[in-house]
């Protein structure tokens, strides 16, 4: 959403945009959507997240960008190439243009180090002495950096010199249209919802068994899950070993501003913050998408 956002408010305030992203399977390898141009590589999100794994999915990635973007910009001659992490070395696709005049802007949406953590159970001495070192080449390879929150950008610039400019995640005013008007004190069952990439770290498995003892011996929570991720078929098993009860629904992907009336029809979104290096940075970033349509309409 951050990168669709930052999109579409170039577009209006005039610009020409362009955007170089993954294709998650059966999506066209271009179209204009919002007045921005989209340009998909052949390639997606692995849902197996060991680090080999996940090295390759970037270091592929950053070759298909590459190419991709050099072969356009010798058609459509760019100005300034935004990069949003991870990894922060995608900003190496901007070779050898960021030498001959292309301005190069990084968008830090998370920390290397502290995403690493999260997701394979710790720091290793090697490992995060070299994300340390790319993190702080990627930052001066840059000429501006640009994140999310101030506790990240202490960080950033404290580890790299480098202080990025705060740009806070917030929500997509066109997409929120809808809005509740009340709230319903005396409903019998409860709708709650979480929406949002399921990743093992954000501990959805044991809200789904929170909500599956609350719900004994009577419904009185109904939970919609939106999203995709590594972790959407654990997460499938978990729903299915509490014998799949009917008030537990996995949705799968969803296109932003798709869930707007649910989000709003919902009395409760729930935005998971377990305690790690990382959840100590940021904010999640479902809770700006909530805010909005599930604030109740007063006059």
């Amino acid at each position: 959403p951050r990168v669709r956002r930052e999109a579409e408010v170039l577009v209006q305030a005039g610009h020409a945009v362009d955007v170089i992203g993954l294709n998650e399977g059966g999506e066209a390898a271009s179209e204009v959507a919002a007045g921005v141009r989209l340009y998909r590589c052949s390639l997606g999100r692995s849902r197996v997240r060991g680090i080999v794994n996940l090295v390759a999915e970037y270091v592929g990635f950053l070759v298909r960008a590459w190419w991709k973007l050099t072969r356009l910009h010798f058609e459509r001659r760019y100005d300034v190439a935004i990069v949003a992490n991870m990894p922060n070395f995608l900003v190496f696709a901007t070779l050898p243009w960021r030498f001959m005049g292309m301005r190069v802007i990084l968008d830090l949406h998370d920390p290397a180090p502290e995403t690493f953590a999260s997701l394979f159970a710790g720091r290793h001495g090697v490992i995060n002495r070299l994300m340390l070192f790319e993190e702080w080449l990627c930052c001066r390879y840059a000429h501006r950096t640009i994140t999310v929150n101030h506790a990240i950008q202490a960080v950033f610039a404290a580890r790299t010199g480098v202080e990025p400019f705060v740009s806070h995640n917030t929500p997509d005013q066109s997409a929120n249209q809808v809005q509740k008007a009340r709230y319903e004190r005396e409903k019998a069952v409860r709708k709650l919802i979480i929406h949002g990439y399921i990743h093992r770290r954000d501990g959805l498995d044991d809200v789904v068994r929170v909500v599956h003892r609350l719900n004994a011996p009577e419904v009185r929570f109904e939970l919609d899950i939106y999203g995709d991720g590594p972790f959407l078929s654990g997460l499938q098993a978990v729903v299915a070993e509490l014998g799949s009860p009917v008030w537990c629904r996995l949705h799968g992907r969803y296109v932003a501003g798709e869930i707007t009336a649910s989000l709003a029809e919902a009395d409760l979104a729930i935005a998971t913050y377990l305690p790690n290096s990382l959840a100590e940075l940021r904010l999640p970033a479902q809770a700006p998408d909530s805010a909005r349509p599930m604030k109740p309409w007063r006059r």
